[in-house]
């Protein structure tokens, strides 16, 4: 997970108010002076976050298999390529 987020933090800018409002007056009714990391703007998401995740839960397919290929045992749904792109995307 932090490998996922460090690969795309210096690719996309933070966000702050005035940008996430386009320009718009929101002083009235939002005032800060926080932002939010660019590695958690949709941009982000769309540009690197979302791929990022579908590459680990492939790679954890592939490495089941290549495990399992020789052993009848059943895996478990916890070590699921599915469970873990569902954690991923979660914990974003």
């Amino acid at each position: 997970y932090e490998n996922m987020l460090k690969s795309v933090r210096r690719n996309f800018a933070d966000v702050s108010l005035e940008d996430m409002t386009s320009g718009t007056d929101a002083r009235r009714l939002f005032t800060t002076n926080e932002v939010v990391p660019g590695m958690f703007t949709r941009q982000a998401w769309e540009g690197g976050i979302q791929q990022a995740i579908d590459k680990a839960a492939s790679s954890r397919r592939e490495e089941i298999d290549w495990v399992l290929s020789d052993s009848r045992k059943t895996m478990s749904t916890d070590l699921s390529p599915e469970a873990l792109k569902a954690r991923l995307t979660r914990r974003y």
